[in-house]
């Protein structure tokens, strides 16, 4: 064959090989670019996603300085960020761009203490209107209850949303503990449950940071009842001046600053110190209230100093508080085991505190080195090996882990991040790093088939970080973005991108901490050589952050920066070679400055400061409160009737809490309720229900429900829910069940023809929140009054005006109780500014009760005040002395929490259990009503209770804490008794049925005899406790 020939064969031949080929290699180069640009576009989304987290939580411009922080809002506002930053880097724009989310099977959030996962779940499909706007459930009286309305259909579908928030943590128990330790980023953490063993098992709940005590490791030269001589890691700690520019008036200006007992600064300017508002204005301190005020604690500005104190051999922390307000002299106090502030004699601990500096970082080396303590005397004989349901993952880190020790602190064992070669080999740092690590890792699996479920036609795999990526994503606020399943030439984009913060709040960084000093036009990083100034004081990153304000002149308004640290003789420029080099870092020699003797000196007590205020960011500035309210849906219950309970409590903390709600009973719980069935996890002890493991983000609320069917006995049953988080208890108000039985006779319970007067606080803050259900309250209770008896009512609703002059209302008191709705509608009023003024309240309340008494003599003489703030005008001790003389009751309410002094309205009720403090006014008022207007229902001790010895007889017996009700039957026989009758009335024949069962027929006086009948209020009265819970009463007159 001819040369051509062959050519021509082979260019025949090979040509299509060489376009497919090319064609395949151009798809591969096509694929590889798609990855490429894909990788950087998610990276550069997580990016995104981070510095937006940072912003929404970084105070970048004084405006922001008040404006409240919620976790879950920031994070979920940040995923925003990313989706919306992915979809435009891949061209996807608009409504759009929420097709991007099926590439994405998860995104993980890990910050300080926990994380969060955003993925998809499957949920109930939501009832919406013809709008599409989420319906909601009605109560009875057609209002919206606040819970979800899912449509009738019970379908559901995927949605992507943002879970629970998780925390790092880990249940341990052996023979000695039982307890849940939540974990941070570093070595903060969280301890609660059960240590001890026998009589001396008790309940615990603390927190605190770690450290490795009494070595220069870590914390030492503590001395029982001193503050002086601390050493962190080689490093002098003593109280420090801190200063920053403030914007406050329309001038930029450096001041010293402290912080107070709630974690504000407060800035000094020589003779007072001052915040500064959202409006950039400065507000001082007022006067301090003085000792004895409900508000002194709350109110009044303190400085907080934590003294360690030896008690035998146990190490406690003495938290002192210095007043700050003026007037109030710089005493210090401590807080008592009631809560009341009480003064600290032990002055010369506190010797020369100055009032421009700040002891955080001492608070922290106290607070820390009395924690660690307590950690290693009781849960140092943990193990590894005692984890309770570990997750096993790709990593587990200790070595021969079953038998190693926790929490036994001590140098080889460094739980301090800072100490990077010790903590490194640390076994509670590794294990706390498996913990974390494993935990997302299983979340994420489960997130992973989620994502299969919801969407079937692709694999989802979830793809293994290394080790060193885990490092990276929990050196600090991390996020972890998985992108799978997107169509990339020839095959589908599978991969995760990780960004890490350095400018957050929550997560004190080492590395991130600046220091400025005096005569250096720079600040550094520790240690770097190019320092030339002296006493540099160490802020953290964001402090240095610039901050803005608007500025006027001429009609003009331009934005102005300043620097918090910057001034004439340090600047806010960064040093260049802390940005590039860190190779000329060294430990400098000793300063001739004033307040540190080196780099080492200033940067623990930086990193000791900072550290004791970001734990107090986390936990809410130090402040625990839980809210608690109970209720039931009826207050009389009848034998095998259903009762339900509910429990709504709610986390007005910052910081996520979790705790047991412990619901008590004055008797045992199964001789009250059966077919228990409770929307949690929970047990029954005796007169307990405790519902478990209750877990609420700051600002979450739950409501738990209880139902079951009532076979108590005749009685009633109390109950108050209560908590106990970071060592505080909680309380709902009591709620009360009376378990009634049936009595045929029984026509109504006896009305008292009473004369009430209501002496009610209309200051100006009293508010439409929380004057209607005052005016509900008396509203109702009037209404319940019997309209044909002889009763009267009414009002003195007191004020001052702004200058102080008497407002005081009182309409036309007093009213015959046949012209209750006049009382009602003039009862009614609109809030208006004014003070609240006892005195005047009190004095008219008196007239109107005068006035009752000279037109009805007779009626039961009942007044009942009610205040939400303290009294601002005085002299009314006099009247309500007054008042007291004349009224048979005196009740005296505080209402909502304010600043209402405790003692006064104890002193106004005439006594100590006419006291009430709650903001549930109804549940007050029918009380009152239920104690002074009627007798239903109504314990009778067995000395009121006993009549004459012909009646009862000797041999009688009311018997204590039984339970009796009132006879009346006007038709047929009408059982009222007195003098001139007793004998008759003895005599009258009754036969009494238990059911079908006759108990017998007797005389009145023989059934007294026997307990069953008792005389009270000119009334006879029935012994329910004779008869069992379910029975059926049935009363025959004979005669």
């Amino acid at each position: 064959m001819k040369l051509q020939n062959m050519t021509v064969i082979f260019i025949i031949i090979m040509i299509p090989i060489i376009l497919v080929v090319s064609y395949y290699i151009g798809l591969q180069i096509n694929t590889i670019t798609m990855q490429k640009d894909y990788t950087v576009k998610l990276q550069t989304a997580a990016k995104d996603s981070i510095q937006a987290l940072e912003i929404n939580t970084v105070e970048w411009n004084s405006a922001s300085s008040n404006l409240a922080d919620s976790k879950r809002r920031d994070v979920l506002a940040a995923i925003n960020t990313f989706t919306t930053s992915l979809a435009n880097g891949m061209g996807i724009g608009g409504a759009g761009r929420g097709r991007i989310q099926t590439y994405i099977p998860a995104i993980v959030y890990t910050m300080y203490d926990g994380y969060y996962i955003y993925s998809a779940s499957l949920m109930k499909d939501q009832d919406t209107d013809k709008d599409g706007l989420t319906q909601f459930e009605k109560d009875t009286s057609g209002k919206d209850t606040g819970n979800i309305k899912y449509n009738t259909e019970g379908t559901s579908s995927y949605q992507y949303i943002l879970k629970p928030y998780s925390p790092y943590s880990a249940r341990y128990a052996n023979e000695n503990v039982d307890v849940t330790v939540n974990y941070t980023l570093d070595n903060y953490i969280r301890v609660y449950g059960k240590v001890g063993t026998g009589d001396e098992d008790k309940s615990v709940a603390k927190e605190g940071y770690l450290v490795v005590y009494d070595s220069d490791e870590g914390v030492k030269n503590v001395t029982s009842g001193s503050i002086s001589g601390i050493k962190y890691r080689g490093a002098e700690i003593k109280p420090e001046t801190l200063k920053e520019n403030v914007y406050a008036d329309g001038n930029v200006k450096e001041y010293p600053y402290i912080y107070d007992q709630y974690d504000n600064k407060l800035y000094w300017n020589g003779s007072n110190y001052f915040s500064v508002d959202k409006s950039n204005k400065k507000v001082y301190l007022q006067n301090a209230l003085p000792e004895g005020d409900a508000g002194f604690s709350i109110t009044n500005r303190f400085r907080k100093i934590s003294i360690p104190m030896l008690n035998g051999s146990e190490w406690t922390v003495q938290k002192v508080f210095q007043i700050l307000n003026p007037g109030g002299d710089f005493k210090f106090y401590y807080e008592n085991e009631s809560g009341a502030f009480v003064e600290f004699t032990a002055e010369d601990v506190l010797d020369n505190v100055k009032k421009d500096e700040d002891y955080s970082a001492i608070n922290y080396c106290v607070e820390s080195y009395v924690f660690t303590k307590w950690v290693t005397k009781n849960l140092g004989s943990i193990t590894v090996g005692d984890m309770k349901s570990p997750t096993v993952g790709q990593y587990n880190n200790v070595d021969n882990a079953k038998n190693k020790n926790i929490f036994a602190i001590n140098p080889s064992n460094n739980p301090d991040p800072e100490n990077d070669g010790a903590y490194a080999t640390s076994v509670l740092a590794q294990h706390k790093k498996d913990i974390i690590i494993n935990t997302i890792e299983k979340n994420l699996s489960q997130a992973t088939e989620q994502a299969k479920k919801m969407n079937p036609n692709y694999e989802y795999r979830l793809p293994q970080l290394s080790y060193d990526e885990w490092e990276q994503a929990l050196s600090n606020i991390s996020i972890i973005a998985f992108m799978q399943g997107m169509p990339i030439g020839l095959k589908y984009y599978n991969n995760y991108a990780i960004a890490t913060s350095t400018l957050n709040k929550e997560f004190v960084d080492p590395d991130e901490l600046y220091f400025a000093g005096k005569d250096d036009q720079y600040y550094h990083q520790r240690q770097c050589e190019q320092a030339t100034g002296s006493d540099y004081v160490g802020y953290r990153s964001i402090d240095y952050v610039a901050k803005s304000y608007e500025k006027s002149n001429n009609g003009t308004t331009s934005t102005t920066y300043y620097y918090p640290h910057a001034n004439n003789t340090n600047s806010e420029l960064e040093c260049y070679y802390c940005l590039v080099n860190r190779s000329t870092y060294k430990n400098n020699e000793i300063w001739n400055g004033n307040l540190y003797r080196n780099w080492t000196d200033s940067y623990y007590n930086a990193l000791a400061r900072e550290r004791y205020m970001q734990l107090d960011d986390i936990e809410g500035k130090s402040i625990t409160d839980i809210s608690i309210a109970k209720n039931v849906d009826e207050t009389t219950k009848y034998y095998g009737k259903t009762i339900k309970y509910e429990i709504q409590v709610t986390n007005k903390s910052t910081g996520v809490k979790t705790f047991d709600i412990v619901d008590e009973f004055n008797k045992n719980i199964n001789d009250f309720i059966s077919n228990i069935s409770i929307n949690a996890s929970y047990r029954i002890e005796d007169e307990k229900i405790i519902i478990e493991n209750v877990t609420l983000e700051a600002g979450a609320s739950k409501t738990i429900t209880i139902e079951g069917n009532v076979i108590g006995n005749v009685g009633i049953y109390k109950n108050t829910a209560k908590v106990t988080v970071d060592e505080k208890e909680f309380k709902s108000t009591e709620v009360s069940v009376s378990v009634v039985k049936d009595v045929t006779i029984i026509a109504n319970s006896i009305m008292k023809p009473a004369n009430v007067v209501f002496i009610i606080d209309a200051s100006g803050s009293m508010t439409n929140s929380k004057k209607r259900p005052v005016e509900n309250a008396v509203k109702s209770f009037v209404n319940k009054m019997d309209i044909n008896s002889d009763s009267m009512i009414g009002f003195s609703r007191f004020r001052s005006d702004i200058l102080g002059i008497d407002a005081t209302k009182r309409g036309k008191s007093p009213y015959k109780i046949e012209d209750r709705e006049s009382f009602i509608e003039d009862f009614k009023w609109t809030t208006i500014p004014g003070w609240t003024n006892f005195k005047d309240g009190l004095r008219v309340g008196v007239d109107i009760m005068e006035d009752m008494i000279k037109e009805k003599p007779n009626n039961k003489k009942i007044a009942i005040f009610l205040s939400d703030g303290s009294d601002t005008k005085g002299k009314y001790s006099g009247y309500a002395s007054k008042l007291k003389e004349i009224a048979d009751e005196v009740f005296a309410i505080k209402y909502g929490k304010f600043d209402t002094n405790e003692t006064t309205l104890k002193e106004i009720a005439s006594k100590q259990e006419n006291y009430y403090n709650s903001e549930n006014i109804e549940s007050i008022f029918n009380e009152i009503f239920g104690s002074t207007i009627i007798n239903i229902d109504r314990k009778i001790e067995g000395s009121t209770l006993i009549s004459k010895a012909e009646l009862i007889g000797s041999e009688g017996e009311a018997g204590e804490g039984n339970w009796w009700i009132s006879l009346k039957n006007d038709s047929e026989f009408d059982f009222r008794i007195d003098d001139t009758n007793e004998s008759e009335i003895a005599n009258r024949a009754l036969i009494i049925k238990e059911d079908e069962t006759t108990r017998g027929e007797k005389t009145i006086g023989e059934w007294s005899r026997e307990g069953y009948i008792g005389k009270a209020n000119g009334y006879i009265y029935l012994n329910l406790s004779k008869f069992g819970a379910e029975s059926k009463i049935t009363i025959e007159i004979k005669n």
